[in-house]
């Protein structure tokens, strides 16, 4: 499904940003997706071209729901749906790129909080959050059996990918996968960086994935040798016990039937004695 990409991306800064991301790509076939067929899969629900989120939130996944600034605000709202915790995906003070909120803002109504400073730049390194923010999205959820909203400005790009990462993760799904899950429930269009990111994460997890395989395959293999090695120590000691025993049988045997001729002889002495 469209054409493979064939660059990837170099190390990231450590300033959490990159800046000239098409010339920091090293040619590479990625192993698995490309963001071609990222964007196919978009393109497939809307004609060809991005569309906007039709609703402030969407639940995309069962108990996460993606929205944006206003869904994030109304806290009325959220009681309503039951939503225990809020991932902001755009914490921050710019007024155009980030929601202004925080732990204090949802204290009266008992929500917990948890924020991400990112930005909608395709420079932007948003895979240093993927993990940290996933094993919130499933700490929430699968440990505590609650509700989350994750959102952003517009629930468009930051905050579904970083749902994205959590079903990859957590639900063992590829990137692919995950936008489908999503992009089925809300109209998402992460940016071209955020989906580079995206199928770099699918190669590094799949890498992990196969790594551990190796590690379990090769456990297994050197168990079942040193259980052949037991057993074939077992059947050696067997078979070095086994003259031990021969001897002290023929010795019993030895012994019994000295007996039996001592028998005999005292028998054939009375008989004699008898005849006399």
């Amino acid at each position: 499904m469209g054409q493979v990409a064939t660059k990837v991306l170099k190390p990231f800064l450590p300033t959490g940003c990159f800046l000239g991301m098409e010339e920091d790509y090293e040619d590479s076939i990625p192993k698995t997706f490309s963001v071609s067929q990222m964007k196919d899969v978009l393109f497939a629900y809307s004609h060809g071209q991005y569309v906007v989120p039709s609703r402030h939130y969407n639940e995309v996944y069962k108990n996460i729901f993606v929205g944006d600034e206003s869904s994030a605000r109304n806290k009325h709202r959220l009681m309503g749906l039951g939503v225990t915790h809020v991932l902001n995906a755009a914490e921050g003070k710019s007024p155009f790129m980030h929601v202004q909120t925080g732990p204090e803002f949802y204290e009266d109504v008992g929500i917990d909080y948890y924020g991400v400073r990112a930005s909608d730049f395709e420079q932007y390194n948003l895979m240093q959050h993927f993990e940290d923010a996933a094993k919130y999205i499933h700490k929430a959820v699968d440990e505590e059996g609650g509700k989350i909203l994750v959102h952003c400005r517009e629930g468009y790009s930051r905050s579904p990918s970083l749902v994205m990462a959590y079903l990859m993760i957590y639900k063992e799904h590829n990137v692919e996968d995950a936008l489908i899950a999503v992009r089925q429930k809300r109209e998402i269009g992460p940016n071209t960086g955020f989906l580079k990111q995206l199928c770099l994460f699918n190669d590094k997890l799949e890498a992990e994935k196969q790594r551990r395989m190796a590690e379990e395959y090769q456990a297994e293999m050197e168990g079942r040798n040193e259980k052949g090695e037991e057993e074939s120590r077992k059947e050696d000691k067997t078979e070095d016990s086994k003259p031990e025993e021969t001897q002290d049988e023929n010795k019993e045997k030895s012994k019994t039937e000295a007996n039996e001729e001592s028998r005999e002889n005292v028998q054939e002495k009375d008989e004699h004695v008898l005849v006399s």
